[in-house]
């Protein structure tokens, strides 16, 4: 064992960690746990490890070992997972406002003053004075909130409460999930005073207490201050969403999120206390060498930080990383910091299982796993390269003892700059994949990262302790405290200032990228190992991964191309909520996008929501889009996409309406260089061979409203009609579109202005006879679309109605044989999640570990 353990130590070469016997056996549990929510993958990922992996090599039983440890993963998270809820009770379905009291066990300041409240034991009053327990955390979203609650306080507020659950769409983010992993399944919202919020008790912890300090008297907080609260305690409630998109396209989100790197620099501190005593008593490394004492002097430090920024749970798990390589190194090990992650990693998940499947952690192990890995590497690298010239230079000369000095200071300041270049490379050359296939975009100015990591680490942060330390000592060490407070607020907004330029200059770019299915972020994966066995100089291990990394890559697109030139055709209408988006698939891969969606001020849902449905594998590309009307929740989606993505053509009914927003697309469509075609009745836009839309209303937008102006579009293959999307015209508009005598005939009908009441039109319904009607209407919406009358009508006339917001995003799909179109039915993302539900209930069960809640 001990020998298998050596040479898995030394597996990849020269300078290249291998993983030890244990390690093998935890990414096969890791593998596990993956597989519980996500079984073909964590197959897969068992496989590549009993591919690669070379433990146990000579024992018996090592085709069973690693199998072994991927069932008990697999169990365990079985154990521990927390499924999500699928129904609302009755009472929840009425959409009522009720009281809600419980008890807080955790406040979170968010952007654009969103005050995240966690409540425990909450209950709700009905209007008959019923009472209603909620099982699990109940989670309260408080815009614009008059004060912070302390935790353990009793609060009531009156809201309506909603199952979490956000947009359900193919390759979106599943918010049912992320929040059942928390033990939250529900949640509410209310605003300001609205609600009557009341707080047994304000929060007066010396935690808040500095939050007061740092937030200042101004009752307008400045940018720089705000991100100064965030740095100094997590608390980012008076951030702006703009700010947030200027840090992120500058490649500097981690430094606002409280991870790793601002532990590390509350480390620096314990490094530098260690360096000023060796420089006071040079002996006492000879009884503690320097790296043990800079760890032993840094760990207070580093735990004031930790709660002071709140123990989130980022911090907590960098803490946790932290405290493992310092045991490691207390105990003489080698190779600290790869052995520490997977110990702190071991650590963390028998804690909490569920943080597997939280992007933050994968981040964040994936970063550090990078920059442990590669940063040596690139450092020899570039060392030898500057050693050399340095040696050609240097022949045959000499210098005096100041020269030497000031070279000595030169490479002092050059080595930190290329160390943080190289940390920065390495983190985003592992990241890359995860950052595509999560968010959709990749952000180029990384290079920022050296000058704002320094500027950060060795003057904000520390001097914004001293300051706030000062601030709470007695006589004139008060003033002088808040002064440096604000000196370091206006650096900061000098700095977001300087970001601003550069982003006018265009220096900040954000391109949109293809996100990444899971084989091709294991292609590139394997593509890293291939890279890592070539610098081991293990030249046949290498060509293996490089081959399973190629098949990986490749399959998925190869697969797609085969997917797109199938004689069938789609129809996508996308879960936007309260907002109306449609997508056409033809047998020929082009895509055309009818409506953007829309969405509360503050909430881009083109980026949000829109923008990773459309590139899931799919390069950011349009062929054409069409606007029905120019309504907020048809077209504010657009505002982003038409920036972003290629768009062969944008058609619309030529109505723009005085209105800033609409204006700016309009003059954006325009500097875009997209052409901008206005349609009317009678027209037609051919989409592919034998597909096209008919433009069927209206003939003249003279006399009718915003809604009933709207183009009325029926898509038509081989002469059949297969849907009729009519925007959001009512009674006169409806009443318009019947008079002509244009054929309605169609398989799929999109109702009318989200079926509202005043849509309703039997004689509608009668002529375009489908066979399935589609409505897109938000889960639960206060209007409670589709109307009454709107199900009653369908029901008589025995058609079907999928609702967006029920059922998740809708698909309807056709197929051609032979110039024969046949309806093939309709496919819901909602189904495909209570399936995958189902299953994981069925093994709970199975397992005995099946806990059933009652709502």
């Amino acid at each position: 064992m001990a020998e298998a353990g050596q040479r898995a130590r030394v597996e990849l070469g020269r300078g290249i960690p291998g993983l030890l016997p244990w390690q093998s056996c935890f990414c096969a549990a890791l593998a596990g746990m993956w597989g519980f929510r996500f079984p073909c993958m964590g197959l897969v990922l068992l496989l590549v490890l009993l591919f690669f992996c070379r433990y146990p090599q000579k024992l018996r039983g090592r085709a069973c070992v690693l199998p072994l440890f991927f069932v008990l993963g697999f169990v365990f998270m079985a154990f521990s997972a927390r499924v999500p809820s699928l129904d609302a009770p009755g009472w929840m379905r009425e959409r009522k406002n009720v009281d809600l009291t419980g008890r807080v066990v955790e406040v979170q300041g968010r952007p654009d003053r969103i005050l995240r409240v966690f409540l425990a034991d909450a209950r709700c009053r009905l209007k008959d004075g019923t009472v209603k327990e909620v099982p699990g955390l109940f989670l309260w979203n408080w815009k614009n909130p008059g004060l912070r609650p302390a935790i353990g306080t009793q609060v009531s507020v009156r809201l309506r409460v909603r199952p979490c659950r956000g947009y359900l769409n193919p390759g979106g983010w599943d918010t049912r999930w992320y929040w059942s992993l928390q033990n939250v399944f529900w949640r509410g919202w209310s605003r300001g005073t609205r609600g009557h919020p009341h707080i047994g008790a304000p929060a007066g912890s010396v935690r808040d207490r500095i939050m007061e300090k740092l937030r200042g008297t101004d009752k307008t907080v400045s940018q720089g201050r705000a991100v100064l609260l965030a740095l100094l305690t997590g608390n980012r409630l008076s951030i702006t969403s703009d700010t947030l998109g200027l840090v992120r396209k500058a490649s500097l989100s981690h430094a606002l999120a409280l991870s790793g790197m601002h532990l590390g620099f509350a480390a620096g501190i314990g490094v530098l206390l260690a360096l000023c005593l060796g420089r006071l008593n040079v002996w006492i490394f000879l009884k503690i060498p320097r790296q043990k004492l800079a760890v032993l002097l840094a760990m207070p430090f580093v735990a004031g930080y930790m709660v002071l920024g709140g123990l989130t749970p980022s911090l907590l798990r960098a803490g946790v990383m932290f405290f493992s390589w310092g045991v490691l190194l207390l105990l003489n090990r080698s190779r600290v910091v790869f052995d520490g992650i997977f110990l702190a990693l071991l650590l963390i998940l028998l804690c909490s299982p569920g943080s597997l499947y939280d992007i933050r952690l994968q981040l964040s192990v994936c970063a550090v796993a990078g920059i442990a890995i590669f940063t040596p590497l690139l450092w020899k690298a570039v060392q030898g390269a500057l050693s050399l010239g340095r040696r050609r230079r240097a022949k045959g000369k000499t210098t005096g003892g100041a020269s030497n000095q000031r070279r000595s200071l030169w490479k002092l300041g050059r080595d930190g700059a290329l160390g943080i270049l190289l940390m920065s490379l390495s983190a985003n050359l592992v990241l890359l994949p995860l950052i595509a296939a999560s968010f959709g975009t990749q952000a180029a100015a990384f290079y920022l990262n050296l000058f704002c990591l320094p500027f950060l680490g060795f003057f904000v942060i520390p001097v914004g302790f001293a300051g706030l330390g000062l601030s709470f000592l007695p006589g004139p060490c008060a003033p002088l405290g808040l002064w440096v407070l604000r000196c370091v607020a206006g650096s900061l907004d000098a700095a977001l200032a300087g970001l601003r330029q550069l982003d006018q200059w265009g220096l900040l770019p954000e391109w949109l990228v293809l996100r990444p299915s899971w084989v091709e972020v294991l292609g590139y994966g394997l593509a890293v190992l291939a890279c890592a066995y070539v610098l081991g100089r293990h030249r046949k291990r290498a060509l293996r991964a490089a081959c399973c990394a190629l098949v990986c890559l490749v399959g998925p697109a190869l697969w797609l191309h085969v997917q797109d030139h199938r004689p069938e055709l789609r129809l996508w209408l996308y879960d936007l909520g309260q907002s109306q988006g449609a997508c056409v698939e033809c047998p020929d891969g082009r895509r055309f996008l009818i409506d953007g969606g829309g969405g509360m001020p503050g909430f881009n849902l083109g980026e949000v929501v829109l923008a990773p449905i459309l590139t899931q594998g799919r390069q950011p590309r349009l062929d054409a889009a069409f606007l029905s009307h120019a309504d907020t929740d048809h077209y504010r989606g657009f505002e982003y996409l038409v920036q972003h993505f290629g768009i062969g053509a944008f058609f619309c009914n030529g109505v723009w309406t005085e209105r800033r927003e609409p204006q700016k697309l309009r003059q954006s469509i325009l500097e875009q260089g997209i052409p901008l075609h206005v349609v009317r009745r009678g027209e037609s836009v051919t989409l592919g061979p034998a597909v096209r839309l008919d433009v069927l209303h209206p003939r003249d937008v003279q006399g009718l409203s915003k809604n009933d102006g709207s183009l009325v579009l029926r898509l038509v293959w081989h002469g059949r009609g297969l849907a009729l999307v009519p925007g959001d015209i009512e009674q006169k508009g409806i009443s318009e579109l019947l008079e002509g005598s244009e054929n309605l005939r169609a398989d799929v009908l999109v109702v009318p202005h989200h079926g509202s009441k005043s849509s309703v039109s039997v004689p509608l319904y009668e002529r375009v006879q489908p066979e399935v009607a589609f409505a897109a209407a938000g889960f639960m919406n206060f209007r409670f679309y589709p109307h009454y009358g709107v199900r009653r009508a369908l029901g008589l006339l025995q058609i079907p109605l999928y609702q967006s917001g029920e059922h998740g995003a809708l698909c309807a799909r056709w197929r051609c044989e032979h110039g024969k179109v046949t309806f093939l039915g309709v496919a819901t993302e909602e189904k495909k999640a209570r399936r995958a539900i189902h299953v994981q209930r069925m093994v709970q069960y199975l397992l005995g570990c099946r806990k059933e809640k009652r709502y």
